[in-house]
């Protein structure tokens, strides 16, 4: 189902403002995401073919191809996210007054909440990507663009740090020891990947904004 990511900017909003958790910070953090692999294909767009920079044309043209599919797959995840999620409500709505609805509802619940590790633990995996892309073509893409690749980095790192959030938050409901130190694990190395990434994206703006006073 592709309800969400269909809908207009101004429902989403409101859908994300009213009381329900469905949508939420998730579908969120898949939007930030989306936004950023978004921005890094303008800025991408505006410089391939233009006078001055030809040389770096190769470059710029494969991160398009990456951004590109970075934003299409974050844009779906905002509706992924969502339904992860009310599988988890489902899970846990399930009866649970015998020894085998007990059982049963244990097995549901996390096997949902495994499922809401997964889709956030994606997207701060694809917000890395679209952060990788950002510093890729730093420096070499439109000077007009640079504040926009700028958003793009921000926008990719509040996904990302999100994301991690809601899988760090849901992976003890997995109820599996192994399971759950590999997702801190990982998760600790995007945060602090994707944290230096920003940084340094955001030094080189700053860098070419000021040669150019």
């Amino acid at each position: 189902m592709n309800q969400l990511q269909e809908t207009t900017l101004s429902v989403f909003i409101e859908q994300l403002a009213a009381k329900s958790a469905y949508p939420a910070g998730g579908s969120s953090a898949a939007l930030a995401g989306a936004l950023g692999g978004a921005l890094v294909s303008m800025a991408c767009r505006l410089s391939i073919g233009k006078e001055g920079y030809e040389e770096a044309e190769e470059e710029l043209t494969s991160v398009l191809s990456a951004s590109e599919s970075l934003r299409k797959n974050l844009l779906s995840a905002v509706d992924k996210d969502a339904d992860a999620y009310q599988k988890v409500l489902k899970a846990r709505a399930l009866p649970e007054g015998t020894d085998d609805e007990q059982k049963i509802r244990t097995v549901a619940v996390r096997a949902a909440f495994r499922e809401a590790c997964e889709s956030p633990r994606q997207i701060a995996r694809d917000c890395l990507e679209v952060l990788r892309l950002s510093l890729r073509v730093s420096g070499i893409v439109n000077a007009n663009t640079v504040c926009d690749l700028g958003a793009a980095a921000i926008h990719a790192l509040g996904g990302m740090e999100i994301s991690l959030m809601n899988a760090q938050a849901n992976v003890p409901f997995v109820s599996n020891d192994e399971y759950s130190d590999e997702v801190w694990t990982e998760m600790e190395e995007i945060q602090e990947e994707g944290r230096i990434l920003k940084s340094a994206v955001i030094w080189e703006i700053f860098g070419e904004l000021r040669e150019e006073e």
